[in-house]
């Protein structure tokens, strides 16, 4: 069990790592003895943590679905940051890619999509404790190149493309306790190829397309009072982005700005201030990649290099440095895949 311990203790992040020391502490105070003033000690073992808090057993880097050149994929992989290598896991049961992923509990979701010529409104879960993918219910509209994020128990499927170019306005979000999808308030713009995240109790869509024109638009979504609201704009337009959340501000990475140009600039939102920054630009060029985060680091997974590149490259941001390094690649060459 030591040995288990400790091994499991290691591929812990760096936060989780605190909270779990923190958590030790308690038990032990909790251990104390009033009436012998005894303190014993007291042993949690592993099983007992992972039922508590199955998090801690998610220390990888998951790339779903997507392109290969030309041909749509099912494969997934992930990526150990402890190791520096990846493998292959469970495939999806359907191709799909223009998806969006999310993760919440034990499970990584893949929403929507296209396969084809077909958009697919079916929605699919995995399960990172077996290894299994099942089916869930299917979103009231199809969408491809929505935007996909987790709040609460909620998973929000926002914007998207209905077809080959019929962009979406309006928002569903799926209950996981009841398995079943409802309609939210629809964004004051239409938007597909955008990226969306969660700060704080907000949602915010970031550029994206609208069937017209790229957009530098920003708008974010009230959890609390279901209404949408403008926020600053970002200084160029993008879409096919990467964004996420880390810390206090919002990064939107890479893209495409609609006049032939694949972007490798980043800026980040402070919105306690409403105000965009420019940060250190990756090493490569790229859009339609995926973006997450994992510890202290922001990634950068695949993409389109604007050249006829497909990339199965990654890089990884410091935000601590404001510097960009290179991580092993992934086995096969991804576009407009999901990244957990």
């Amino acid at each position: 069990m030591q040995a288990d311990y400790e091994r499991n203790y290691l591929l812990m992040n760096a936060r989780v790592r605190v909270a779990f020391r923190f958590l030790l502490f308690v038990v032990n105070i909790m251990a104390y003895d009033d009436d012998t003033k005894i303190t014993s000690e007291c042993f949690l073992t592993w099983d007992i943590l992972e039922d508590a808090m199955p998090f801690l057993t998610q220390p990888f880097i998951y790339a779903i679905g997507g392109y290969e050149g030309g041909n749509t994929l099912d494969s997934v992989v992930r990526y150990d940051p402890t190791t520096n290598t990846w493998s292959t896991v469970a495939s999806m049961p359907t191709k799909r890619c223009g998806h969006g992923v999310c993760i919440h509990d034990n499970y990584i979701y893949a929403v929507g999509g296209e396969y084809g010529p077909n958009t697919l409104n079916s929605v699919i879960r995995y399960d990172t404790t077996t290894n299994i993918w099942s089916t869930v219910a299917s979103m009231p509209t199809k969408r491809r190149d929505l935007g996909v994020c987790v709040h609460d128990n909620f998973i929000y499927a926002v914007g998207g493309n209905h077809g080959r170019n019929n962009p979406l306005d309006s928002v569903v979000r799926y209950d996981t306790t009841t398995n079943t999808w409802s309609t939210v308030a629809s964004m004051p713009t239409k938007r597909h190829r955008h990226g969306v995240c969660v700060h704080d109790n907000f949602i915010y869509a970031i550029g994206g397309y609208d069937g017209s024109n790229p957009l530098d638009s920003v708008v974010r979504y009230d959890t609390t009072t279901n209404t949408w609201s403008t926020v600053a704009s970002m200084p160029r337009k993008r879409q096919a982005l990467g964004v996420c959340a880390h810390d206090s501000f919002i990064y939107a990475i890479g893209g495409y700005d609609g006049s032939y140009n694949t972007l490798d600039s980043v800026v980040r939102y402070d919105p306690t201030a409403d105000t965009w920054s420019t940060v250190a630009s990756m090493p490569t060029k790229r859009h339609g990649h995926g973006v997450c985060v994992h510890d202290n680091f922001i990634y950068a997974i695949g993409g389109y290099d604007g050249s006829n590149n497909f990339l199965d490259s990654v890089l990884r941001y410091d935000p601590t440095t404001n510097t960009w390094s290179t991580v092993a690649s992934m086995p096969t060459n991804r576009y407009g895949h999901g990244v957990v």
